[in-house]
C-alpha cells in the first residue's frame, strides 16, 4: 500500500496486491511461495502479527510456512539472529498463543528438539506481566528450556549468544521444581529460605515466584524479594 505524490493523483491510495482487502478481512498474506525461503524469519513475524492483531494466516501462506519448515529453512538462519526474532514473539502480551502457534507449526522443534511448551507456566507468565513486559521474553524462554539437560542448555545458550548474566539466570532456572519443593516444607525458617534463594540470580528467583503453585511458596518468595534479600 502506498499513497500517490503525483500532482494529479495526490493522496490516492495505490494498492497493487490487494493489501487493503486483506486488512479488512484480517488476513496475513505473503506475495509469493518463496517468501519464507528467501527469509525464514518471516515465519516468526507472520505468527507474531497474526496473534497480536487477531488476524488469520491466509491458507496458501500457511501452507508455504509449513513447507518452509519441512524444508529446514529455519536451519539456514544463524541461531543468534533467529533468537533475536524469537524474543519479540516471547515478549508479546499474549505470549502463550504465540508459543502454541510456534509449536503447532513445528517451529520450536525445528530450532531445538528439547524446546517444550508448559501451558500452565505460560498462563502464569502472561498473568504476571500484564503491565511491564521488559523481561517477559526471559521468563518465557526459561519455561521452554525446562526439559534441557544442563550441559545441553549451556551449549545452546552459547550458540544463541545470550549475555553472561542471562545465561546464568536461564541455567539456574532448571532447578525451579527442586527449589519450590524445598521452600514448601512446613518446618523451614526464613534464614533457611534466604540461604536457598540468595544463591540464585534475581531474575531466576522472580521466575520461581511466577512458577510457584502454592500460596505458601509465593508468600515465602515474596518475603525474600521484598524484605530479606536487602
Amino acid at each position: 500500500l502506498c499513497l500517490s505524490i503525483h500532482k494529479k493523483s495526490l493522496g490516492e491510495l495505490i494498492d497493487v496486491y490487494g493489501g487493503l482487502d486483506d486488512l479488512e478481512s484480517k488476513l496475513i498474506r505473503v506475495l509469493h511461495e518463496k517468501s519464507f525461503l528467501d527469509d525464514p524469519t518471516r515465519i516468526l513475524r507472520a505468527i507474531r502479527f497474526a496473534r497480536r492483531l487477531n488476524f488469520q494466516i491466509e491458507s496458501r501462506t500457511l501452507r508455504w510456512i509449513k513447507q518452509a519448515v519441512q524444508q529446514n529453512a529455519l536451519q539456514q538462519v544463524k541461531l543468534p539472529r533467529l533468537f533475536q526474532e524469537l524474543k519479540k514473539n516471547f515478549s508479546e502480551k499474549k505470549s502463550k498463543s504465540q508459543i502454541q502457534a510456534l509449536q503447532k507449526m513445528k517451529v520450536l522443534s525445528a530450532i531445538h528438539q528439547s524446546l517444550k511448551v508448559d501451558v500452565a507456566r505460560l498462563d502464569a507468565i502472561d498473568a504476571f506481566f500484564k503491565k511491564n513486559a521488559d523481561e517477559k521474553w526471559l521468563f518465557v524462554f526459561m519455561s521452554l528450556v525446562s526439559n534441557f539437560k544442563s550441559k545441553e542448555l549451556v551449549e545452546f545458550l552459547k550458540i544463541i549468544q545470550l549475555n553472561k548474566m542471562d545465561q546464568k539466570s536461564v541455567s539456574q532456572s532448571l532447578k525451579v521444581n527442586r527449589v519450590l519443593s524445598a521452600i514448601n516444607k512446613h518446618l523451614i525458617n526464613r534464614s533457611e529460605i534466604y540461604m536457598i534463594l540468595n544463591s540464585f540470580q534475581l531474575e531466576t528467583v522472580r521466575y520461581f515466584y511466577v512458577c510457584a503453585g502454592t500460596v505458601r511458596q509465593k508468600n515465602r518468595i515474596r518475603c525474600y524479594l521484598d524484605r530479606d534479600r536487602f
